[in-house]
């Protein structure tokens, strides 16, 4: 037998939890690819030659510069019914460019449907369609379950991991290719330099001009790689609004220097990047347009600025045209005639289309239009759709695709303000130094060259596999809800929060707020299930309803600690508080009667109601799996997100919150906590280290062992007596080899360890002499109504020279590690076994491990790290391995 480190030899051990196993696979790792992705559904072995439009009538050069919607904003005024019957005769009568996906309820919603939809619309089109769709992640997911749902823009900023952020968009980008669509809106390049943002918010990565600027950057290169065309949003920048444009025309109140400063830099940065759309946003922007009409028809801001001074020379889009910011009096064409005289060459959601089309044709006719710049229009789209590889001859088939990281001679690498009072003719110069993503495959690039700003070359796969279409669904449902939970951040590092297993749990909660994304999860409900299925004893209430006492799980065991103190730990969730007066009155009732912890689990700007020093978490959005994020870090009491903007001063009333974040300070310092994103951004993450063992960390190392006690997973509630697994794997190991321990601690919690000993022998001895009096004083005969598992435990605990093996003579060392869900993923398990092999080299020649055979993560781990087998273990139905490695060396 094994020692109790190598306990993953018996059936009833607690094998490794093999920590890193479960790390997301960096961009180009072998085991993560598309799933055989098509990007037209079903005729992608008849596609049509690329056609040359200049043989076109007039009418059909119009149709393609339209993007109708399957479903709309439901404001019921449109002039055509969007069924998909009736938008696919659209399309073949008129020749229609590209479909916007909008799920018509939540069956529209699912994959399969939203396949069998852009089939049918395909195959009605002569001319291969744009098949575009707003899938930003967060709240704004047109695809739901069983697509994997995706954290929002800035909680992808908070892993402020610009690899994790490419490869996040890239796992997007699979999926949504995977059921026919070629061009997604996004990423977001506003700035939410406005706290009180009604429509941006979580969309936007940051406050800060140039953590939005990477973060796009990264999420360009990972729609690339997935084979999407991309398209930034909303020019000329939506994040300092405080009114909808769904609804109202809002005002961009700012000069244009400071607009020079903040909101332009990531839109110079996206197409610096290869970006291949703009999308206007309908919004008033006088300071570069005195007319002050919206930006959608706006001449100067599109024309003058993106076109010329900015460069860029793909696909300008309106936003949707059916929103209140894009009405203009008279009929319904007017929009879109205006739209195109700016310069715009898409049409999105047009409300009558066909009314558009006859419109757009007489505006030539009358010469209000210029024939040749709309002819130049759609040139530019067919030349989108050549590069999606859409068309059948192999001269249209895209270059190979490069990321452009580096910035084009007219932008300044260094960090002084931009330049004011620039001319019309003259391109920007912004202060931005990129972080690089990935090596860039070329330096060519400028914005007098044209050809490496939008180039890009989607993988080519064979039909779809449904086995690997679930394997890889499988993998991006983990790798989602890796970035969930290490999203979350205190927004304060110097008030944080940790459950106490011994006393119970109230929430109180707001009421849910409308959600403008749908398919949110009912985050108080779900958490304290969660918490519940964890073992604590958990109440629960909305503000000013009864209490409501969850209930234990079948078969779950609630402790006797847990019951032991009546003093809850209070905690307040809230979603969107601070746009409900009477809410918001609500939370600072409950906050003045005391409260332990506040999660904002919708919005970060709810904690302008919440005064400085009560531990407040925040989630970034309230999409599936947050909850279950929150209850790994709730019993960690470590969250490693940053907050990526700057937060309002905390008042009693929040209508009078300042802007964390205006153009007048746009150029200030940053907050703390933004400083410290950008240190994570640009380094390593200082918040967490490996340190030696402290006496103090006793206790916090036996709950990290409980929780971790079922294959890595919380065995709370699974013995009588829980404490029998420190009591083997841990608290032994402390006595004997305090020096040996290493913790793995973040803003001074210990969230995971490594135990071991350099001499097995010896150490067998020890317990035989010390050890084994202290079990059978605590456990006495294991007594035949115990589970068998634990039986089995404290029968290994009372037979100590079980644990030598022939092996140790050559490994004479073994370990035992343990870290919580929170941190596991991040290389810091393997960190720990380094630490540990550096130790006892000086010692021992050789270290060995039990791990089990069903653990097969664990075994990949050891083996990626230069494990070999030394043993094999069999039992019945039970197989193990007994794994080695030299000390010699580093990993």
């Amino acid at each position: 037998m094994s020692s109790p480190v190598g306990k993953a030899h018996e059936p009833n051990g607690k094998p490794s939890s093999a920590a890193d196993s479960l790390s997301y696979a960096a961009p180009d790792s072998p085991d993560v690819g598309t799933t055989g992705q098509k990007c037209q559904p079903d005729n992608a072995l008849t596609q049509p030659p690329c056609p040359d439009i200049n043989d076109w009538e007039l009418a059909r050069v119009v149709g393609q510069l339209l993007c109708v919607s399957v479903g709309h904003h439901t404001d019921g005024a449109y002039g055509f019914s969007d069924s998909v019957d009736d938008v696919a005769a659209l399309i073949s009568q008129h020749h229609i460019g590209g479909v916007c996906y909008f799920p018509v309820g939540d069956a529209g919603a699912q994959p399969e449907e939203i396949r069998r939809t852009l089939a049918t619309l395909a195959a009605s089109s002569q001319t291969p369609l744009l098949f575009s769709i707003d899938q930003e992640g967060g709240l704004v997911t047109r695809m739901r379950e069983p697509a994997t749902r995706w954290p929002s823009a800035m909680a992808v900023a908070a892993l402020a991991d610009l690899e994790r952020t490419r490869y996040l968009a890239r796992c997007s980008g699979e999926e949504l290719r995977a059921v026919g669509i070629n061009h997604v809106y996004a990423p977001d390049a506003d700035v939410n330099s406005e706290a009180r943002n009604p429509v941006i918010g979580l969309r936007s990565p940051s406050s800060d001009p140039h953590i939005v600027a990477d973060q796009v950057t990264a999420a360009i290169a990972g729609y690339h790689d997935a084979g999407l065309a991309t398209c930034v949003k909303h020019f000329p920048g939506h994040g300092q609004t405080t009114v909808d444009s769904h609804s109202q025309l809002p005002q961009l109140v700012t000069t244009r220097e400071e607009w020079e400063r903040a909101a332009v830099l990531p839109f110079a940065a996206a197409i610096s990047s290869g970006v291949d759309a703009v999308m206007i946003g309908h919004l008033a922007a006088p300071a570069l347009d005195p007319r002050g009409g919206a930006a959608t028809f706006s001449r100067p801001i599109i024309t003058d600025i993106l076109r010329t001074q900015l460069g860029f020379t793909g696909v300008i889009i309106t936003d949707a045209l059916d929103m209140g910011g894009a009405h203009l009096p008279g009929s319904a064409q007017h929009p879109c005639v205006e739209a195109l005289a700016a310069g715009v060459d898409q049409l999105l959601m047009p409300r009558d289309p066909l009314g558009a089309i006859t419109a757009i044709v007489h505006a030539v006719d009358c010469g209000e239009l210029d024939e040749s710049a709309l002819r130049s229009s759609a040139h530019r789209i067919i030349q989108l759709k050549k590069r999606l590889g859409l068309f059948a001859e192999p001269s249209c088939a895209m270059q190979p695709h490069t990321h452009h990281t580096s910035y084009p001679e007219t932008f300044s690498t260094s960090q002084t303000h931009a330049e004011s009072g620039t001319q019309a003719d003259e391109p920007y110069r912004i202060s931005h130094s990129p972080s690089q993503v990935a090596p860039p495959t070329s330096t060519d690039v400028s914005l007098n060259n044209p050809a490496t700003l939008v180039s890009h070359t989607p993988p080519t796969a064979p039909a779809l596999n449904p086995a690997a279409e679930i394997d890889t669904r499988t993998k991006h449902s983990r790798t989602a809800f890796r970035a969930i939970r290490d999203a979350i951040a205190w927004r304060e590092r110097s008030a944080r929060f940790r459950l106490d297993p011994q006393r119970p749990i109230h929430i109180s909660h707001d009421r849910l707020p409308p959600s403008i994304g749908r398919g949110v999860e009912d985050v108080p409900a779900e958490l304290c299930s969660q918490l519940s299925a964890a073992g604590f004893s958990v109440t629960c209430h909305q503000f000013d309803d009864p209490i409501q006492s969850a209930n234990q799980p079948s078969g779950t065991h609630t402790s006797d600690r847990i019951q032991r103190d009546t003093s809850p730990q209070r905690i307040v969730i809230i979603r969107d508080a601070w746009r409900c007066d009477d809410v918001a009155a609500q939370v600072q009732k409950h906050i003045a009667a005391g409260v332990d912890l506040v999660i904002c689990a919708r919005s970060p700007y709810d904690s302008m109601l919440i005064p400085r020093g009560i531990p407040t978490l925040l989630t970034f959005g309230d999409i599936p799996a947050v909850a279950r994020a929150l209850c790994d870090v709730l019993i960690a009491g470590a969250a490693l997100g940053s907050t990526p903007v700057q937060l309002p001063t905390p008042t009693l009333d929040p209508r009078l919150s300042a802007s964390p974040y205006t153009a007048h300070n746009s150029a200030g310092p940053l907050s703390e906590d933004t400083t410290a994103l950008l240190d994570l951004q640009y380094g390593g993450d200082p918040r967490i280290h490996i340190r030696p063992y402290r006496h103090a960390d006793r206790e916090a190392l036996g709950n990290i062992c409980i929780r971790t006690g079922d294959s890595g997973s919380d065995a709370t509630g699974l013995y009588v007596n829980e404490q029998i697994l420190p009591d083997i794997y841990t608290y032994p190991y402390l006595e004997y080899a305090p020096e040996l321990v290493h913790i793995l601690d973040v803003d001074g919690q210990a969230v995971g360890y490594i135990v071991g000993v350099a001499n097995v022998p010896d150490f067998a001895r020890w317990w035989d002499t010390h050890w084994i009096a202290y079990l059978r004083r605590r456990y006495g005969l294991p007594s035949a109504e115990l589970p068998a598992r634990e039986r089995a435990l404290i029968a290994k605990g009372y037979d100590p020279q079980s644990m030598v093996a022939p092996w140790h003579t050559d490994y004479p060392a073994e370990f035992h590690i343990d870290m919580l869900p929170v941190v596991q993923g991040r290389n810091w398990g393997s960190k720990l076994i380094e630490s540990f092999r550096q130790a006892v080299a000086p010692f021992a020649p050789g270290i060995a491990i039990g791990v089990g055979a069903r653990n097969t993560r664990a075994v990949a781990f050891y083996r990626k790290l230069g494990f070999h087998t030394l043993h094999t273990h069999e039992s019945g139905t039970y197989r193990g391995y007994t794994m080695g490695i030299s000390t010699r060396g580093t990993l």
